[in-house]
């Protein structure tokens, strides 16, 4: 899977973030899971990802996307309490996100540290 990286030229960390979530409204919706996939300049890949417990339902739509149903995080963490490992994590990394078709501002993160 990393072998497509060999040949990537960095001078700092690059992480890429992937989300998924309980639908699809970025006001209200709230992280299921996350995966943080770091590239550093020596071309060592790591993967941080987690399940999260949203604290509201997951939607049908959502899960038939993701394939992420309410019981699959009812004993997860919620987002608030991986926050800190995830800012260290990424420290002064370049970030990246997979697949996002639409501007995820604050609001979907704030959202989250609801607990």
């Amino acid at each position: 899977m990393f072998e497509r990286f060999k040949n990537l030229k960095l001078d700092r960390k690059l992480v890429v973030l992937s989300l998924d979530a309980t639908g699809a409204d970025y006001k209200t919706d709230r992280i299921v899971q996350f995966a943080l996939l770091s590239i550093t300049p020596d071309n060592a890949p790591q993967v941080f990802a987690a399940d999260v417990n949203p604290g509201m339902p997951i939607s049908a739509e959502a899960s038939a996307v993701h394939g992420v149903a309410d019981k699959d995080v009812a004993d997860s963490r919620c987002f608030s309490r991986y926050a800190q490992e995830v800012w260290e994590y990424l420290g002064d990394a370049v970030l990246v996100g997979y697949d996002i078709k639409r501007l995820y501002t604050v609001s979907p993160i704030i959202n989250n540290f609801i607990c």
